[in-house]
Parts: C-alpha cells; structure tokens; sequence
C-alpha cells in the first residue's frame, strides 16, 4: 500500500477529509473530522522510525487550533496503528525510535501521554468520544 493509498482508506474509513497538499498550505493533517487532526505515515517496511518531531507538532496544533483530538496514523508493511493524545498525564519521556512489528501501547512525549489503538480500537474510540456516529 502507497502512502496515498493509506491516507485514502483512513479518510473513508473514518469519514474524514483529505487535506490539500497533505498540510502544506496552512491546514495541518491528512485526515480531519470535525474537532480532529490525524497525521498518517506508511512504510513498506517492518519497523518505522517513530520520530518525536511528529507529536510535538500534533501537541503544537492541539493547543494552537483548540482541537479536541489530535492522532498518529501509522501503517507499517500493511498493519496499521494508531496513537492519539490522551490526556496531560506525564511520564518517562520516550525518545525517537524504531519501532514494529510490535508497537508501545503508551507513548510519553514529556507534556502528554499518547495511547496506542488498532484502527478499529481507536475509531470506537471517536464514536464513543460522539465524533462519529
């Protein structure tokens, strides 16, 4: 699966927008809902870098734009998983690394706690949450 063809398949599945230009013109993300910013990254690969870079940026919008959910979208040689922001609980911050097939269920950036989800756990998730219905 293709980058574009991730971004693509969450947008439907979630039921959100694609943005233009994957963000580079003012709106961030590649996947918004109503009061929520989804980053997506593929790889073809078995592991993906997991860059810290990539939830500051998702915190930056979170506090910039006053959204109600930010999230990771990752799909590595086809598996998907999904970290979100969770809530202000500190923790031991977690560095960039390497990770999957296997991926933390927590991630911890300093200010926030990120959860991990399947696809499925974390669209149950935005419909428990009422984005979805």
């Amino acid at each position: 699966m293709t980058w574009s063809q991730f971004e693509r398949e969450l947008r439907v599945y979630l039921g959100g927008k694609g943005t233009p230009g994957s963000g580079n013109k003012g709106v961030k993300g590649d996947v918004r809902l109503p009061g929520v910013c989804i980053e997506a990254k593929q790889t073809d690969k078995d592991s993906i870098y997991l860059q810290s870079d990539w939830f500051s940026k998702l915190e930056e919008l979170y506090l910039k734009q006053n959204l109600e959910i930010v999230a990771l979208a990752l799909c590595v040689n086809n598996a998907v998983y999904v970290y979100y922001l969770d809530s202000n609980q500190k923790g031991k911050t977690n560095k960039s690394s390497t990770v999957g097939p296997e991926f933390p269920e927590v991630w911890y950036t300093g200010k926030y706690k990120w959860k991990g989800a399947t696809l499925g756990e974390f669209w149950l998730y935005l419909h428990e949450y009422g984005i979805l219905s």
